[in-house]
C-alpha cells in the first residue's frame, strides 16, 4: 500500500487504571476469550485484543518502560474473566521478582517455577499435554478448545465422566486453557537455551 500512517502521541499523557479497563462494556462484552488488557489508544479507545487469536506473544522493551506492568494487567483481566475451571496458567520467572505471588491462586497448575533448570520440565509437559489436546480434538473431530467445549454430549457420555472423574481414559467434558508466562525469557535462553528453545518453538506452532 501506497500510504502511510503515522500517530501522534498526545501532548498530555495520564494513567490509565486497571479498574477503569475491566468495568469498560468493551471488556464485560464477552466476545473474547482470553481478552488482554492493554491500555487505551492516543484517542481514548480501550486496547483489548484476544490471546485466542494470537497464540504466542512476546512483551518486549528497556527497562523500566513498562513490561512487568502490562504481564500483571494481562494476568489481572484474564483472572477477572474466567474461573479456575476454565483457564490454568504455568509460569516461569527465573528472576523470582513478578510471578511468584500468584503461585497460590486456584488457577495456578503447578507453583511458579524459579529454577531456570527446572523450567523445561514444566515446558516439556506442557508440549505433552498439547499432544494429548490435539489427539482428544481429533477424536471428537473438532478444531478448537471453544468448538470441543460447546459440543453436545450425549446423557451415557455425561455418566461415563461422571464416573471416571479424574481418569484420562474418558475424553473430559471441557478442557481449561492453559496460558504459559515466561518472564525474562532472555535470561532463561542464558541458563538452559538448549532445553527449553525446541520446547518453546514447538508450544508456539502447535498453539
Amino acid at each position: 500500500k501506497e500510504t502511510i500512517g503515522i500517530e501522534v502521541p498526545n501532548s498530555e499523557s495520564r494513567p490509565i487504571v486497571i479498574r477503569e479497563m475491566i468495568e469498560n462494556e468493551e471488556f464485560r462484552s464477552k466476545k473474547y476469550q482470553l481478552p488482554l488488557i492493554l491500555g487505551k489508544d492516543t484517542g481514548g479507545k480501550p486496547m483489548i485484543a484476544d490471546l485466542a487469536t494470537m497464540p504466542h506473544i512476546l512483551i518486549a522493551g528497556t527497562t523500566g518502560s513498562g513490561k512487568s506492568v502490562c504481564i500483571n494487567a494481562i494476568i489481572t483481566g484474564l483472572l477477572y474473566t474466567l474461573p479456575p475451571s476454565k483457564l490454568k496458567f504455568v509460569m516461569v520467572d527465573p528472576k523470582r521478582v513478578e510471578l511468584p505471588v500468584y503461585s497460590e491462586i486456584p488457577h495456578m497448575l503447578s507453583p511458579t517455577i524459579m529454577d531456570a533448570k527446572k523450567a523445561p520440565n514444566i515446558l516439556n509437559w506442557v508440549v505433552q499435554e498439547m499432544d494429548r489436546r490435539f489427539h482428544l480434538l481429533a477424536t471428537v473431530g473438532k478444531k478448537n478448545i471453544q468448538a470441543f467445549n460447546e459440543r453436545e454430549i450425549s446423557e451415557t457420555g455425561k455418566a461415563q465422566i461422571a464416573e471416571a472423574g479424574d481418569s484420562e481414559n474418558v475424553i473430559p467434558a471441557s478442557l481449561p486453557y492453559i496460558v504459559v508466562i515466561i518472564d525474562e525469557l532472555a535470561d532463561l535462553m542464558m541458563v538452559a537455551q538448549d532445553k527449553v528453545e525446541t520446547a518453546i518453538t514447538r508450544l508456539a506452532q502447535l498453539a
